[in-house]
C-alpha cells in the first residue's frame, strides 16, 4: 500500500502526498449590486484559492478550475507565494498573466473560456523538512454570463471545481455556489380624459414599478414616450414615488425619462405627461382613436457593460434590451387610447317625422336650475339643459325645444368657451329653436339668465363651417359663448352639409329681481 503524508521530500514510487490545508472561497464581487452569494447577470466574481505547501517540491503542478455552464474566466488578479519558488520563467507574475484558458466541448459561446489552467511546473518550499509551511494564494475573476441558461433563481446554483494536480497528489476544492437574481419592471399607462376634442387637453399617467417576481434593483432604466403627430406636448412631471434622474423633453414629441437605479423596495414611480389635441385636427373616420405608446428598458448592472468583460467569451456582458435577441429581453411597453368623437347632429330632416329610440339613463340631460338663453333678434327664449359627454360624444336626439350646454366646455358664465347648441329642425319635422341662427350679426345681443344674474353677450363672429370642423370647441381666454346648429339639409346624404356658428363675448352682467 502507498503512504499518504505531507512530506514532499520522501518521493518513493508508492508515495502519495497530502496537503493539510487547501480551500477555495468566493471572495468578492466587482459591481456589488447584490450580496453574495446572490449575483446579477454580468457580475464579475473574485475567487480565492489557497494551498498550504509543506517543505519540499511538487513536480508538474497545475491548478485547473473548471467553471459551471454560465460562468467564464476573466483574468488572474494576483498570486501571492511568499518564499515559494517556481520553475516557470518569469515566476508567479508570468503564471498569473499567462494562464491557459480553454473552451469546453459544445460549440456554443456558453462553453467558451470555462476552464483555466495555472501551470506552476516545479513548486518548491525551500524550508528544511519539518519546517514552516507557506501559503500559495491565487485570486482570479470570473463573469456570470448573459446566456439563455442564466435566469433568475436558476437551479442548481453556479459552482466550479478547482483541482490541484501534481505528480504525487490530487486535491479538489469547491466554493459556495452563486444564485442569480434578475430585475423585472412593469409599466402601465392610462389617460384622463379619454375623450378629447381638438384644442382640449389630456394627461397620460405612467406607473413604473417592479413586478412581484422581480428579485433585485434595475439599472439604467429608460422610459421613452413618442407622442403621435396629432398630440402637442405640454409638460412632463414626476408625481410620486422614486424620482427620475432626468426628464428630457428636449426632443419632444419624444420624451425620455431615466432612472440610474430603480430600487426594488416596493416603491413605484408615477409620471404625468400633459398633451393637447391639435386644434387643427380633422377626423378621417367615424370612430377615431389616437394611440400613445410608451416603452421601458433597463439593464442588470449600473453603467455601460454592453461590451464584453472577458476576452474569452462573447456573452460576458450585462443583460439589457436588444429587439433582435431572445436573451436580452429587458423591455416592456404599454399604450393608452384617446377617442375623438364626432360633433353631435343638431337637426332632423325638415318636414319629416322621425321616430326616436327610448332615452337610456346615461343619456338623460341634466337640470341647470332654471338656466335660460334669450336671443331677442330671433324672438327665442328657451331653457338650457346639460348634455353629458359619453364615449360617443354628445347625443342631442332628445333635446327638442331646449338648448343644450355641451358638458366639457366652459360652464355657462365661466371664463372659456361655453358651447350651446339647439336643433334646426325637430323630430316632428317642424323648425327648432336655432333654425334661424344665421340671422344673427355683429353686435346682436344674447342673454343668459342664471342664479338671479343676467349675462349679456354681443355677437362677434358668424360663419358656416364644415360638419367636422372642431374649431368651434376651441378654448377662449375670456367668457365666450358659442352657439351652433345644422344648416342646409342634403336629401342624398340624409344629413346636413354645414354647421351655422355664432360666437359672442360677454360684455355685461347685472343683478335681476
Amino acid at each position: 500500500l502507498g503512504v499518504t503524508d505531507d512530506d514532499l521530500s520522501n518521493n518513493r514510487d508508492d508515495d502519495v502526498d497530502g496537503i493539510a490545508v487547501h480551500a477555495k472561497d468566493l471572495a468578492a464581487q466587482l459591481h456589488g449590486v447584490t450580496t453574495l452569494p446572490d449575483v446579477a447577470i454580468g457580475e464579475i466574481l473574485t475567487y480565492e484559492v489557497i494551498l498550504t505547501v509543506p517543505p519540499g517540491s511538487m513536480t508538474h503542478t497545475h491548478l485547473v478550475d473548471t467553471l459551471d455552464l454560465g460562468l467564464a474566466f476573466v483574468s488572474c488578479e494576483s498570486i501571492s507565494a511568499g518564499s515559494l519558488t517556481t520553475s516557470i520563467a518569469g515566476g508567479f507574475a508570468s503564471i498569473c498573466a499567462n494562464p491557459a484558458v480553454n473552451d469546453l466541448a459544445g460549440g456554443s459561446p456558453d462553453n467558451d473560456g470555462r476552464q483555466v489552467d495555472f501551470d506552476f511546473d516545479i513548486l518548491t518550499n525551500p524550508n528544511a523538512p519539518g519546517g514552516a509551511t507557506i501559503d500559495l494564494v491565487i485570486r482570479y475573476q470570473v463573469v456570470v454570463l448573459d446566456s439563455l441558461g442564466n435566469q433568475s433563481g436558476s437551479t442548481p446554483l453556479l459552482v466550479n471545481d478547482a483541482q490541484w494536480i501534481w505528480d504525487s497528489g490530487v486535491l479538489t476544492d469547491q466554493a459556495n455556489g452563486v444564485n442569480i437574481l434578475e430585475p423585472e419592471i412593469t409599466i402601465s399607462k392610462g389617460a384622463y380624459p379619454t375623450r378629447l376634442y381638438p384644442g382640449q387637453f389630456t394627461t397620460f399617467t405612467l406607473v413604473v414599478e417592479h413586478s412581484s417576481s422581480s428579485a433585485t434593483s434595475a439599472y439604467d432604466v429608460e422610459l421613452e414616450d413618442i407622442l403621435p403627430a396629432e398630440l402637442i406636448y405640454q409638460s412632463a412631471s414626476h408625481i410620486s414615488g422614486q424620482t427620475p434622474t432626468t426628464i428630457d423633453d428636449s426632443g419632444a414629441p419624444t420624451i425620455v425619462i431615466r432612472w440610474d437605479e430603480f430600487l426594488n423596495d416596493g416603491t413605484n414611480s408615477v409620471i404625468d405627461i400633459v398633451v393637447q389635441l391639435d386644434p387643427a385636427f380633422r377626423r378621417t373616420k367615424q370612430n377615431q382613436f389616437i394611440t400613445n405608446d410608451a416603452s421601458l428598458s433597463w439593464t442588470s448592472l449600473p453603467g455601460d457593460f454592453s461590451s464584453v468583460q472577458s476576452t474569452y467569451n462573447s456573452l460576458s456582458t450585462e443583460r439589457f434590451y436588444d429587439p433582435l435577441s431572445n436573451i436580452n429581453v429587458y423591455s416592456v411597453g404599454d399604450g393608452a387610447n384617446i377617442r375623438v368623437p364626432a360633433l353631435p347632429d343638431t337637426g332632423f330632416a325638415p318636414g319629416t317625422v322621425t321616430d326616436l329610440p327610448l332615452q337610456q339613463n346615461d343619456q338623460k340631460y341634466g337640470d341647470l336650475d332654471g338656466l335660460r338663453i334669450e336671443i331677442p333678434v330671433l324672438g327665442k327664449s328657451v331653457p338650457i339643459v346639460s348634455v353629458p359627454l359619453t364615449d360617443n360624444g354628445w347625443d342631442l336626439t332628445w333635446l327638442w325645444n331646449q338648448a343644450g350646454w355641451l358638458e366639457g366646455t366652459a360652464y355657462p358664465s365661466w371664463y372659456g368657451n361655453t358651447v350651446i347648441t339647439g336643433h334646426a329642425y325637430l323630430p316632428s319635422g317642424y323648425p327648432g329653436p336655432f333654425v334661424n341662427l344665421g340671422d344673427l350679426s355683429w353686435g346682436d345681443e344674447i342673454f343668459l339668465y342664471i342664479n338671479g344674474l343676467k349675462y349679456t353677450y354681443q355677437v362677434r363672429f358668424t360663419d358656416l363651417v364644415a360638419a367636422d370642423d372642431y374649431s368651434i370647441l376651441q378654448h377662449k381666454d375670456q367668457d365666450w359663448l358659442t352657439l351652433f346648429t345644422c344648416k342646409e339639409y342634403n336629401d342624398l346624404l340624409g344629413g346636413y352639409n354645414w354647421r351655422q356658428v355664432v360666437q359672442a363675448v360677454m360684455t355685461d352682467v347685472e343683478q335681476i329681481d
